[in-house]
């Protein structure tokens, strides 16, 4: 194989020398402006001279000199810019299209719509082409005419198009798809029935089927606004919350802390915290540019709301422990692609290939996030954050300055070029500000707490009353001790070393109440110097000599229990307790020194910085601003492609011009729009989405229109969807009976999936630590999902038929269905019963033949049990069956 691919690499060299191919970025960008009248690949020759005979190829165009063509778009560029146009490329190419720049006498775009070189006049169309020039020319016109994709222009609300009519538009999505739909010349299904309509908003709003209780309701509601007043049930539910949180978290990557053991390396303990800010934020729907506001720079926003502060999980999940660039370039990747959709990961190491974001644009943004840090404060009633804790960010080195790598290599730091934090100019924002803000108190000084205070001085004072009941049995112990060497006989001279080290604990014991009395006295001076608003300076006066007092208090208490441990120690072993004694002897010098040093009244310096620099809180204003051309456009593509099972814009991190240029460019802007102008509320966004009659659609195939749109590119139908894993287990847990809707918490043991029934988004996810039945259908990636693969492989009907969940799951189905329709049910209400709660329809006739066979099959087969009869096995049997149908893992 490698001499075969050596020769090839030459042929390729040969008929493509290197001089050949043309700028990436130049090339994609000629590419997309010409679209389907591309008529031959894009090289150097379009804009630049030929290399002279006998030199060494260039492949940097500002080595290459410019040809006629070439020279005009440089020339352009300047006469654009000084009448403030746009400059960019394809605005050039726009301007100079008419022109004739090698002097041919044939126009630049009827040289591009042939496919000979604009810039040399040798090169040039034969008469034969030039005579279906017009036709081009006139389809080109048609084509430029089109909403062009502009991601990194500021979003304008297009004209809703005016459509033939005929097709139902319930809101003005609508429009634009059946725009599009129509120049294709392609016709809609039909509205899917009220059934499938039912099963369809239950599962993609709530991730749950309807209860058979539900279903009747929906179904015998024929009011013109049901389906709006349902849609309204099912958003206003905190099932929604639950259900789309999931998604959200498959584009913030979300994590469950990850490591070797009990060590943490990735992410951290409590992050369930930013789990349950996400779906409390979706249940009161929360605006999405304050969401994504809270998340970057909660902590500068509302310093002492611990309930903000959660979102700020967003960057701590990014904590690496190996590597803090790992960290950073993580955070600066994912940022960037989670709100702005834009690979800015790609200039690390040099610029960007295609999009105009520089290497020093990539340290820039780094800058925003140079001086955070990771920490986890005490929540109220529990002081071990081993045991929780609220895992936050703040900034801990305010000065901190970014500096390029060259060549993206971290030990080839350019010291010589800080990077300060900037936007890339590229995307054409608001301007940026950024002040720096001043933490009050409580956001710093977290030990000096009120809640913090008053849990010290409680623990103080139940330690000081376990520590009397210590003094009192070491010194029973001790006169013991001492009355045994009284006693006449030998013996007795054998107990001193054990009489010398019950006196030694004595002694200890005493230091341990001294310490625990300075200790309460220290704590309840901190708390009431915490409640006044001005102490005195008498008050702080005391509370620093107590503080003192207290560390000499805790150095004399080690010594001494480092002493009495010394004679419990075996020999060989003393050595590194003596050690530990000379240490704890060099700290009580170090207290008693302290201790006659002059009082000076100040309070303790507290642990993190009285301020933050700002620079998160700028970066995310910046982001959510309405004149930011990004971040709407990929929340709604996020959105949309959740609804429908494909995203309006195919690479969802990536609206650069390395991505995918949207199918319906001008129904994403719209709906960015509105979007921001409906406050950026999401459950408005949804209803607009799935009341629409796009959503509505029928899923059935049509063969003409598959023909002419396989991928269903133009919205001709609604194209099924397989449930998403989490939905898939719920799923079966709630047509059991057995779901626990309980809310939020800490993370669950993710071995325990199959035996506790919580909904799958409160179990433990991270990398090697996730539900082996959700992984069979496709869960998240905790690295990267920006959008799920999608497969169907055996182990997923393995985990339906055989698993524990769905054999406990298809009695308990079996034994409600049973409950709902009556004990003396005949097996036909039996099977159509079940259809309707599994798959949302009636059996069909021969469906009814088939599972009727198959139950009284089952049932000779079958041995009655003390408490299942036969009816009951097989009837669940079939169940079984049914969730291996392909209905009931697809939402149509």
């Amino acid at each position: 194989m490698l001499p075969r691919l050596s020769v090839w690499l030459v042929v390729l060299a040969c008929v493509f020398p290197p001089a050949l191919f043309a700028n990436p970025a130049n090339k994609k960008t000629l590419e997309t402006w010409l679209g389907p009248f591309m008529k031959r690949t894009v090289d150097c020759r379009f804009c630049h001279l030929p290399d002279a005979p006998g030199t060494k190829p260039s492949l940097d165009d500002v080595d290459k000199p410019h040809n006629a063509f070439g020279q005009r778009l440089v020339k352009i560029r300047k006469e654009l810019a000084k009448a403030g146009k746009p400059n960019d490329l394809e605005s050039r190419l726009t301007a100079i299209a008419q022109e004739d720049s090698d002097g041919d006498g044939i126009s630049n775009l009827k040289e591009l719509l042939s496919g000979t070189y604009p810039g040399d006049a040798e090169s040039k169309p034969d008469t034969a082409t030039l005579a279906k020039l017009d036709q081009a020319l006139a389809d080109f016109a048609k084509y430029d005419a089109r909403y062009r994709w502009k991601p990194f222009e500021p979003v304008m609300r297009p004209m809703v198009p005016a459509v033939s009519p005929g097709e139902s538009i319930r809101q003005p999505l609508d429009a634009f798809i059946i725009h599009e739909r129509q120049q294709q010349g392609l016709s809609a299904r039909p509205e899917a029935s009220r059934e499938v309509l039912l099963r369809r908003l239950y599962l993609d709003l709530i991730g749950l089927p309807p209860t058979a209780e539900e279903r009747a309701a929906y179904l015998s509601d024929n009011s013109p606004d049901s389906y709006e007043r349902l849609v309204d049930h099912l958003l206003a539910s905190p099932r929604y919350a639950e259900r789309w949180a999931r998604h959200w978290m498959d584009i913030w990557r979300y994590s469950d802390w990850a490591g070797y053991g009990a060590e943490v390396r990735e992410s951290q303990p409590h992050i369930w915290r930013w789990r349950d800010w996400i779906v409390d934020s979706l249940h009161e729907d929360k605006a999405y540019d304050q969401m994504v506001r809270e998340m970057l720079a909660g902590d500068e926003i509302a310093p002492e709301d611990d309930k903000t502060i959660r979102a700020t999980g967003f960057l701590v999940r990014n904590w690496f422990r190996f590597n803090r660039n790992v960290w950073l370039d993580n955070t600066v990747e994912h940022t960037a692609k989670a709100f702005l959709g834009t690979t800015m990961n790609c200039a690390r190491c040099h610029d960007h290939m295609y999009d105009p974001i520089k290497q020093t644009d990539y340290y820039s943004f780094r800058a925003f996030f140079e001086p955070l840090q990771v920490r986890i404060d005490r929540v109220p009633g529990l002081a071990d954050t081993n045991k929780d804790g609220l895992a936050r960010v703040y900034d801990a080195d305010l000065d901190a300055k970014t500096f390029l790598f060259t060549r993206g290599n971290e030990a080839l730091v350019d010291k010589d070029q800080p990077c300060p934090p900037q936007v890339p100019a590229s995307i054409k924002g608001p301007s940026l500000g950024i002040d720096a803000v001043k933490l009050p108190r409580d956001a710093h000084d977290v030990e000096h707490r009120q809640h913090v205070l008053e849990e010290v001085v409680n623990q103080a004072r139940k330690q000081l009353e376990q520590i009397k009941q210590q003094r009192l049995e070491k010194h029973r112990v001790a006169i013991t001790a001492m009355l045994s060497l009284q006693r006449p006989g030998v013996g007795a001279w054998a107990n001193i070393p054990v009489v010398l080290t019950h006196d030694l604990e004595a002694v200890t014991v005493e230091a341990e109440f001294a310490a625990s009395q300075t200790g309460l006295a220290l704590a309840e001076l901190s708390l009431s110097i915490r409640r006044q608003a001005k102490p005195e300076e008498s008050t702080l006066l005391l509370a620093e000599s107590t503080r003192r007092q207290s560390t000499l208090l805790e150095a004399r208490k080690s010594q001494l229990q480092l002493q009495a441990s010394y004679w419990r120690t075996p020999a060989k072993k003393q050595a590194s307790v003596l050690e530990a004694i000379n240490k704890a002897e060099g700290s009580l010098k170090q207290a008693e020194a302290a201790l006659l040093r002059p009082l000076t009244g100040q309070p303790v310096a507290a642990k993190y910085p009285a301020s933050s620099t700002g620079r998160r809180l700028a970066l995310a204003k910046w982001i959510t601003d309405t004149r930011n051309p990004l971040a709407a456009r990929v929340a709604v593509n996020h959105i949309w492609m959740r609804h429908f099972g494909q995203p309006l814009a195919g690479t969802m991190f990536d609206f650069g011009k390395n991505g995918q240029v949207p199918t319906q460019p001008a129904l994403l802007d719209w709906l960015a729009v509105e979007f921001m102008e409906s406050g950026w509320s999401l459950k408005k966004l949804h209803k607009l989405i799935v009341t629409s009659s796009t959503y509505r659609l029928d899923s059935t195939p049509n063969s003409e229109a598959i023909a002419r749109d396989p991928d269903n590119k133009y919205y001709w139908r609604r194209l099924p969807q397989r449930m998403q894993a989490e939905a898939v287990r719920d799923s079966l847990l709630h047509l059991a009976g057995k779901l626990d809707l309980k809310q939020g918490g800490p993370e669950l043991d993710h071995e325990a999936g199959l035996s506790t029934y919580r909904r799958s988004l409160y179990y433990r996810h991270a990398n090697e630590k996730q539900m082996t039945f959700l992984v069979s259908f496709d869960a998240p990636t905790p690295t990267e999902c920006y959008r799920r693969d999608c497969s169907v492989v055996p182990q997923q009907a393995l985990a339906l038929a055989n698993s524990s969940l769905a054999q406990e799951a298809s009695a308990a189905i079996a034994s409600r269905l049973v409950a709902q329709l009556g004990p003396q049910a005949s097996a036909s209400a039996f099977v159509d019963a079940a259809f309707q709660s599994l798959i949302g329809r009636h059996a069909t006739d021969e469906e009814q033949k088939l599972c009727q066979s198959f139950l009284t099959e089952q049932e000779k087969r079958s041995q009655a049990t003390a408490s299942v009869t036969v009816t009951q096995k097989s009837r669940a049997s079939l169940v079984l069956v049914l969730l291996n149908h392909h209905e009931f893992v697809t939402v149509r």
